[in-house]
């Protein structure tokens, strides 16, 4: 089987081709709930605090938790399951997504898997992004044209048509045969396969759900840094823990590598959302229409965020000292009024009076149902 050579800029509409994780599961050992919890439900160890969210709870876990490293919020750990789907005394450890537009997804996730002794772990799901892929002229004219042809050859799908699906708003709309005009929440464009099965894929506008959702500025940095206008279009493919064994034999720290990500995006695709060139009665003896060519080729940026990393962790630091100080855990006048003018010169200096100002009353409401519990007043 062979790949067919034709323009690559054919199916982009950017420079160049980006390749990269957009989100990464974990399934470890539950060492979590077990962890003991301070009156602000932190749990601070080495460079990590780990913040207990009360009362809320996920389909399969009773306990959820952001973990900060360095005071830069990370990870989403969920834990203590409920379901008989998920094996009692496993975890899910979620890594959040701004990290794998920066350079330190790795580095944070080494550091947190030694400060808690995790050495039983498993990817449950991986989702894998290319942007600046242009696909609307192509699947436009293979999903509702009678002959799809690239360089006069005509086209076919290595699996059935039935598998892509377009998300679409009514049967007009597909009568219009307008694809490059649909924009349908989250999904986007289309999809292939169901997100519930072991392999699932979308293309939509990733330009219009930033706009539209107006967050994840880092994605929009990431791009202008990259030389990307316009509007840029993804295509992803979400793949959970039996997709990926299908593959290859995966450790965990191999995941960051870009090498083995782009392997395991492209061996994804194969059988999967794969079309060829019919020039031969044997489908294995077609070259196949190459979408994705060059992708990974040349360098590409990308982002750190220290400013939020600073400020998370002066957050934490003025709401400890004003628990200490309310608490009555400091006596002596001398210490509160440091301890104040302390926070003061914080407030300041980051400028973040406003967020203390919304802050301060429910630390008081928290800190007052302390003291109704101990018979403290």
């Amino acid at each position: 089987m062979s790949r067919a050579n034709i323009d690559k800029n054919q199916f982009r509409n950017q420079s160049k081709l980006l390749i990269t994780l957009d989100w990464l599961t974990f399934n470890v050992l539950d060492t979590f709930q077990y962890l003991t919890f301070d009156e602000n439900n932190h749990y601070t160890h080495e460079n990590f605090v780990l913040e207990l969210i009360p009362n809320q709870r996920t389909k399969n876990f009773d306990k959820c938790m952001n973990v900060y490293y360095h005071g830069e919020f990370v990870m989403v750990v969920t834990c203590q399951s409920n379901s008989e789907l998920i094996l009692k005394g496993r975890a899910h450890v979620k890594i959040e997504n701004h990290l794998f537009y920066s350079d330190t997804a790795k580095e944070v996730f080494e550091a947190f898997k030694e400060a808690f002794n995790i050495n039983s772990l498993k990817i449950s799901r991986v989702d894998i992004a290319c942007d600046g892929v242009y696909l609307h002229n192509f699947l436009n004219q293979f999903l509702y044209g009678k002959n799809c042809t690239i360089n006069h050859v005509n086209i076919g799908r290595v699996r059935d048509l039935d598998n892509i699906t377009p998300i679409l708003p009514n049967r007009e709309d597909i009568k219009n045969n307008q694809f490059s005009n649909y924009y349908i929440g989250n999904l986007g464009n289309k999809s292939v396969g169901s997100s519930r099965s072991n392999k699932f894929a979308r293309y939509y506008n990733k330009s219009r759900e930033l706009k539209s959702h107006g967050k994840k500025e880092y994605i929009e940095n990431y791009y202008k840094i990259n030389g990307f206008e316009g509007e840029v279009f993804r295509y992803e493919i979400q793949l959970n823990a039996t997709a990926i064994s299908e593959i290859m034999e995966l450790k965990y720290h191999e995941i960051f590598d870009k090498q083995v990500i782009e392997k395991i995006f492209r061996t994804s695709n194969e059988q999967f959302f794969e079309f060829y060139y019919k020039t031969d009665k044997k489908v294995s003896r077609c070259p196949r229409v190459e979408m994705f060519e060059g992708i990974g080729e040349g360098k590409f940026q990308k982002i750190k965020r220290k400013v939020k990393r600073t400020l998370k962790t002066v957050q934490i630091a003025i709401k400890r000292l004003y628990h200490e100080i309310r608490v009555g855990a400091i006596e002596i006048i001398e210490e509160q009024i440091n301890i104040d003018d302390t926070i003061e010169l914080l407030l300041q200096r980051f400028n973040l009076r406003e967020w203390y100002e919304t802050k301060f009353p429910y630390w008081d409401y928290e800190i007052k149902k302390e003291k109704i519990k101990f018979n403290l007043i």
